[in-house]
């Protein structure tokens, strides 16, 4: 365990403890049975345990002044950046361009941000990934997905 440990409890708890505070606001037990609050709500209080757990191990380290700092090291970060920019570009890009060109674009820059360079493979992931997920979720489980400006 390191400082950054205890640093992720932190975070994580508090992550548990919103999404918590909004989990009771739901109904929590219904006639037919678990409402729409049952769920969220025990998964923040699953959360929040292990989060304090986490911080409860990490601390003889934190104390002791053991490991590494609690930032990782520059490369990790770039993969981090990568990762986060991904899903904000989908966040703002899936309405505009549409399920399918949206994550299409995020495949290819998170296997290439990662390292997967391979340039057969990685855009028939890309393709298989973004195309294949649309017509599964379309076509046979009837989920609506947004198909942009384009119509497809």
């Amino acid at each position: 365990m390191t400082p950054r440990h205890f640093i992720l409890g932190i975070v994580l708890l508090a992550v548990a403890v919103m999404a918590g505070q909004e989990a009771v606001q739901l109904t929590y037990w219904t006639a037919l049975g678990p409402g729409p609050g049952f769920f969220p709500f025990w998964l923040a209080v699953v959360l929040g345990v292990l989060s304090l757990l986490l911080c409860v191990r990490s601390l003889p380290a934190l104390r002791l002044g053991k490991g590494e700092g609690a930032l990782p090291d520059r490369d990790v970060m770039v993969k981090m950046a990568i990762v986060i920019g991904a899903l904000g570009g989908v966040v703002v890009l899936l309405e505009p361009l549409g399920f399918r060109l949206t994550m299409l674009a995020m495949y290819l820059l998170v296997l290439y941000g990662l390292g997967r360079r391979d340039l057969l493979l990685s855009p028939l992931i890309a393709l298989l990934g973004s195309f294949g997920a649309f017509h599964v979720f379309t076509q046979w489980l009837a989920v609506p997905l947004p198909t942009g400006i384009f119509g497809w």
